[in-house]
């Protein structure tokens, strides 16, 4: 199985650390984000990826060549410019013929992914999306769920007041092949805003994966610095 990477932000949010690199290879622990993401795949299996970028896509593909160093396989595709989560993915299409999964590369998490993957085969959605539980999920998108583990609402940073799941997205999906040809390329789409309620519109099932692992996005200063407290406290393995 292979892993398509979305490592085309900016991460404005993340100057100066940002000024010369791109957001994925931000180092976490002296190390690159995008490369200890990929060597938590490897321990699962996966060992063909590809990274789909568009800010500073030089800087990403000269540091990981074709992953030989890395004992990985991988190829890049570059945005002439950015496309959305969703776009990203359809952009990749010719490169993903069976299941894959989607990591997008601002997060840092010790999901189990074959345990997601058994998931995702055993609920036989066209889709699995990886959810975390947090405290307040307004400035995430929220995904509420019904009894059997299904998707049934996707809303985009909610409002206090109309808040009712705490559960939000993590960023690590596992999709069928069958999803392109529900992703439209005509510029850019988000896959959290227009993809995934499309899908549930047309009669999909998309799974939802509940992990209390370890979590957090390092889209700020203030999570850079708080993802470097979790390791050093053994709160983050």
């Amino acid at each position: 199985m292979k892993a398509l990477f979305l490592a085309g932000g900016k991460g404005m949010r993340l100057r100066p650390l940002t000024d010369r690199i791109p957001k994925p290879m931000v180092p976490v622990m002296n190390k690159p984000l995008l490369e200890r993401t990929m060597l938590h795949l490897k321990k699962s299996g996966i060992t063909e990826m590809v990274i789909s970028s568009c800010y500073q896509p030089k800087k990403i593909k000269d540091y990981f060549g074709d992953g030989k160093q890395f004992g990985l396989k991988i190829r890049y595709i570059v945005e002439d410019f950015p496309l959305g989560t969703g776009g990203a993915i359809k952009n990749a299409e010719e490169l993903f013929d069976e299941t894959f999964i989607v990591v997008n590369s601002d997060i840092v998490c010790d999901i189990d992914m074959l345990k997601m993957l058994e998931y995702h085969k055993k609920n036989h959605g066209i889709a699995t999306i990886a959810v975390t539980e947090v405290e307040d999920p307004s400035a995430y998108g929220v995904i509420e769920s019904d009894k059997h583990g299904y998707a049934v609402s996707f809303v985009e940073k909610p409002e206090a007041g109309s808040i009712t799941s705490n559960f939000i997205n993590a960023g690590i999906y596992i999709f069928e092949p069958e999803v392109f040809a529900e992703i439209s390329l005509d510029g850019p789409v988000s896959v959290e805003r227009v993809t995934f309620p499309k899908l549930l519109e047309n009669g999909h099932k998309i799974a939802v994966y509940k992990d209390q692992s370890y979590w957090i996005d390092i889209g700020t200063l203030d999570k850079y610095k708080q993802v470097h407290k979790d390791i050093l406290t053994g709160r983050c393995r």
